[in-house]
């Protein structure tokens, strides 16, 4: 069980070790692919959290895969209420604040574009390598057809050339006439 001590700027485990003070973010950003411990501190559990926040909110993004290494995570206000309403009783915990959270994704975000920049394959496959329940949306594109009806003639929207009856929203009878389409009284 590791012991966590939140700062203003971050956090750093409770210990001594130099590898591990330094690869901190690291350690955090590989916890997000792991599974739930049952034998986390308040605090680990925490930061076990906000790593699965960061990648929750990385795969809801569906221009990921265009974006890779220029990918900007930005924590959802669901996840931000979520993080800090489970803020644990730890010290330094009173630093935990939207800016804070903010910061600590910037971080994973980072190591995100180190560690995608070097992948040679798309963005789905390194993350399902990292975990099989992490999936980015497909991608969906739509084809926009623009149709441009005519001006109706000078007698009022919809009304027949010939007669200047209304025909309701539709354009002058003459237009259907032009294109061989036969329009019925």
């Amino acid at each position: 069980m590791n012991q966590y001590i939140f700062t203003p700027t971050g956090f750093y485990p409770d210990t001594q070790e130099k590898e591990i003070l330094e690869g901190r973010y690291e350690t955090l950003y590989h916890m997000g692919f792991s599974r739930r411990s049952k034998e986390m501190s308040s605090s680990e559990l925490f930061l076990y959290e906000l790593s699965e926040a960061f990648f929750q909110c990385l795969t809801e993004m569906p221009e990921l895969e265009l974006t890779r290494e220029a990918t900007h995570v930005v924590p959802d206000e669901e996840h931000l209420e979520h993080l800090l309403s489970s803020v644990p009783y730890a010290i330094g915990a009173e630093y935990i604040d939207r800016k804070w959270i903010a910061g600590v994704f910037l971080q994973l975000e980072q190591i995100f574009q180190r560690e995608i920049s070097g992948y040679k394959g798309s963005v789905e496959l390194y993350l399902t390598e990292q975990n099989q329940k992490l999936h980015v949306p497909e991608r969906i594109f739509l084809h926009l057809v623009i149709v441009v009806l005519p001006e109706p003639c000078g007698r009022g929207i919809g009304s027949d050339c010939r007669t200047g009856r209304k025909r309701g929203d539709v354009p002058c009878s003459a237009f259907y006439r032009e294109r061989g389409i036969s329009v019925s009284a």
